[in-house]
């Protein structure tokens, strides 16, 4: 169930940044691979992550502070996928 909602809340991440202005093309490229790599933990495609869980969360919660004042959806929902991941264990 807990992978289900991260699928869920990672498109709705994704679909929320793709509407966003004022996104500068690297952090773009940061969210897509930080989705990318979260979504594949979650279908467990692959036994070798790319990035330790604890480097992507990492990387998601700095993101996200990031985001409060100018992006408050997107920090909304980035902390929604972290509330999933720590119960996920991750």
């Amino acid at each position: 169930m807990a992978n289900q909602d991260l699928k869920a809340k990672l498109v709705e991440l994704r679909q929320r940044l793709q509407k966003a202005v004022n996104i500068n093309p690297a952090d773009r490229d940061l969210w897509t691979t930080l989705i990318t790599e979260l979504s594949r933990q979650a279908e467990a495609e692959t036994d070798k992550p790319d990035h330790s869980p604890q480097d992507l969360r990492a990387a998601l919660e700095q993101k996200g502070a990031a985001y409060e004042i100018e992006h408050p959806e997107i920090a909304y929902i980035v902390r929604q996928v972290l509330d999933i991941l720590v119960k996920m264990g991750i």
